[in-house]
């Protein structure tokens, strides 16, 4: 899960530095381009924290299973 974190961590700070240096010389952040790029940027963003905190689930649900809390299937349960 680090090397997962590190990784995401590099593409928002790559996104950012691309952010920076593509963002409209002189517009507003409210008005015509300046919008259309913080809209952009912004959706970006949303996606990679989606993608963060999905992967984050999928690990505490995989180490659920490998560490034993889940009980296998059959297990504890009665025969009849």
């Amino acid at each position: 899960m680090k090397r997962i974190q590190i990784r995401i961590a590099l593409l928002l700070l790559y996104v950012g530095v691309l952010g920076y240096f593509f963002y409209p010389k002189g517009y507003s952040p409210l008005e015509g381009e300046g919008l259309r790029w913080a809209l952009t940027f912004a959706g970006v963003l949303i996606l990679l924290i989606a993608l963060y905190l999905i992967l984050r689930y999928r690990e505490k649900k995989r180490s659920k299973y490998e560490y034993g809390q889940y009980p296998e299937k059959g297990e504890g349960q009665e025969e009849k």
